[in-house]
């Protein structure tokens, strides 16, 4: 037969691929939309953006529950750790009142310890003091709370001690520690003024030999020096104390008759009053 022209077959050709692509877009259109589309009908997409909405709001709601309930915890712990700490200094106290005799009468029981002033040092208490500065006849004592005393020499042992020539430099030293019984307060020249004592038998007046039990510290004065130790005044009647020289230390050769000793009672020999 006879060809069509060359133009016809090229527009049919044209044609043919023109349909065939517009096949395959709408094909692929359905699972690949263009321009960021949506396959899905309006109803549906509302519907999953609420599901999507409800999600969101589900899980920060969750992260939040998390949260404080961690904090409750926390919280909960912090308070029994208070309570347990509180239930044991109530326990501590109940303790200590009963190792006193006063069950039930809190008021008795100081909270906390006041500062040492002037008018609290009352003739026959007792005061914890510091050699500050040594003369001849007089030493001077630092108390607590910046408060000062005098130790005159007279009150340095008690009478029928022979002290010999011995001045209070010869005694006592700087630095030294002791415990002072306050026998007299006055005021001198606008100032207040203490005076202290180290005499055995006014420190000890109360105590009897049944309270020199093995263990006791107490501070006693030197008697006499013997060939092998020195014999105490603890101000206590019917008993005295007695040191061996090998216990006395490296300072043992510098004590004489008048010297101030803290002594630990170790044993007691009640038939020889020691």
């Amino acid at each position: 037969g006879i060809l069509p022209p060359k133009s016809e077959i090229f527009a049919s050709l044209i044609s043919i691929m023109g349909k065939k692509k517009a096949q395959a877009d709408a094909s692929s259109s359905g699972d690949f939309p263009r321009g960021g589309g949506s396959t899905l009908a309006p109803l549906e997409r509302r519907g999953a953006e609420k599901a999507a909405e409800r999600d969101v709001l589900f899980g920060s709601q969750s992260l939040a529950n998390d949260g404080s309930a961690l904090k409750s915890e926390k919280n909960r712990k912090k308070k029994s750790s208070k309570k347990a700490l509180k239930d044991d200094a109530k326990a501590s106290e109940a303790a200590a009142l009963d190792a006193l005799g006063l069950t039930g009468n809190t008021a008795s029981i100081p909270k906390y310890v006041s500062s040492l002033k002037y008018k609290a040092l009352k003739q026959g208490c007792f005061v914890f003091g510091v050699v500050k500065e040594v003369g001849i006849r007089e030493a001077k004592i630092s108390l607590p709370n910046t408060l000062n005393a005098i130790l005159p020499f007279e009150q340095v042992a008690d009478e029928g001690i022979d002290l010999g020539d011995a001045t209070l430099k010869d005694l006592i030293t700087e630095g030294q520690a002791w415990n002072f019984s306050v026998v007299s307060t006055e005021r001198v020249d606008g100032k207040n003024r203490a005076v202290v004592s180290l005499r055995t038998s006014v420190a000890h007046s109360a105590v009897v030999p049944g309270d020199l039990e093995p263990g006791r510290v107490i501070q006693g004065t030197v008697r006499s020096v013997e060939d092998h130790g020195f014999v105490i005044d603890l101000g206590v009647t019917g008993i005295r104390g007695f040191v061996a020289t090998k216990d006395a230390g490296a300072g043992g050769k510098n004590i004489r008759a008048g010297t101030p000793a803290m002594c630990k009672v170790n044993k007691t020999i009640e038939k020889r009053g020691i």
